[in-house]
């Protein structure tokens, strides 16, 4: 029951943060638009280096955790 209230939770925010992007695109600047590409990007890139990090460990057996 948790589980689906944190779903349908989850799914409300998504719902609210993609209805407010026409509004928060008209509201920001070409420079703070700029600045939150690219802190995106750095996310993105640091979460695919995440995932092949451990898919790396994994595959030869290696501990990535005490």
């Amino acid at each position: 029951m948790a589980t689906l209230i944190a779903v349908a939770l989850s799914a409300v925010v998504v719902l609210m943060v993609l209805l407010s992007g026409p509004f928060l695109l008209h509201r920001s600047s070409p420079r703070t638009r700029r600045i939150l590409t690219r802190f995106s990007g750095l996310v993105l890139v640091a979460i695919g280096f995440q995932m092949g990090f451990t898919s790396i460990a994994e595959f030869f057996n290696i501990a990535t955790s005490p």
